[in-house]
């Protein structure tokens, strides 16, 4: 069991995660911000049709957390995601 652990201090860290269910055919996908503390400084949980894959669905949520971020002013984030996928992807240099 891995637990979560607080930025350094200046810093936020974004927590992404996403679900899918085949049968409903549906992604549930949400994000939460946190500071250096632990106190929540932004989230957003949606869902989506038409999302077949749960790695998609990371990458828009990861997207989305990411530009939440930037709206808010927020430079000094980390990034934590589960989908190494969607991580390694991120990681390279060239697209995909």
């Amino acid at each position: 069991m891995v637990k979560w652990t607080f930025p350094l201090q200046g810093w936020l860290k974004i927590n992404v995660d996403a679900g899918l269910s085949i049968v409903k055919n549906r992604a549930v996908t949400g994000f939460i911000i946190r500071n250096d503390e632990g106190f929540i400084m932004g989230s957003s949980f949606q869902r989506h049709n038409l999302v077949h894959s749960v790695a998609i669905a990371e990458a828009i949520t990861v997207l989305h957390g990411l530009h939440f971020a930037l709206d808010m002013g927020f430079s000094k984030v980390i990034l934590e995601n589960d989908s190494r996928l969607v991580v390694n992807n991120i990681q390279k240099s060239s697209e995909d």
